[in-house]
């Protein structure tokens, strides 16, 4: 194959070595209002007691969108027959991960009808409205690069004096203490800030 021919057929990606992950941003009605669904995650899970989508790795041959329903069904305990797949939003990327974000409704069940696993401690819901009115605090989260013995800092023009940059990392943080106890911040913030801002614009 020529040259231009592969470039032509080269689909770019990220570089680096991150996993991808699908979560599933779940809307439901409770009493009339758009909610969105959220769960704390189980003591036998990685980030145990935090908020989350429900959502997990991409397995091989899986869609984007395939991998997003099939995790709910999991964790929720819920036929992916009752979710209506909306769509995608904007997808997060980091040093080590890329999670996709998928849209959709929940159709026929009300949160007492979860049968969520042992990766799900319990669920919540909170209206778009409330999250509307109520935007997240930023506050941003300063990554400084550590000194490694092994490094060659001699391949370096000013050796171990070289400055590398400092880098931000904007998290966001929404204030539920009027709503409820649950602390929502992290990825989960950020994608539900995005998706508040699309629905809104």
């Amino acid at each position: 194959m020529r040259l231009h021919e592969i470039i032509a057929n080269y689909h770019p990606k990220p570089l680096g070595t991150q996993s991808e992950f699908a979560v599933f941003l779940p809307l439901m009605t409770v009493d009339g209002c758009d909610h969105l669904l959220y769960q704390v995650r189980g003591q036998s899970v990685s980030q145990a007691g935090e908020t989350s989508f429900p959502g997990g790795f991409i397995e091989p041959g899986e869609s984007i969108e395939e991998a997003a329903c099939r995790e709910f069904e999991e964790e929720m305990g819920i036929s992916r027959e009752r979710l209506e797949v909306y769509g995608q939003i904007d997808y997060m990327v980091s040093d080590h991960a890329i999670i996709y974000a998928v849209v959709g409704q929940v159709h026929g069940v009300s949160v007492n009808d979860f049968r969520f696993n042992e990766e799900v401690d319990r669920v919540f819901t909170l209206p778009l409205q409330y999250l509307k009115d109520h935007p997240p605090v930023e506050h941003d989260l300063t990554y400084v690069p550590q000194e490694d013995s092994h490094f060659p800092y001699h391949l370096l023009n000013e050796g171990k004096d070289y400055r590398f940059s400092n880098r931000k990392y904007p998290l966001y943080f929404y204030d539920l203490s009027n709503y409820n106890q649950e602390i929502l911040w992290g990825f989960t913030a950020h994608l539900t800030h995005r998706f508040i801002k699309i629905i809104h614009l």
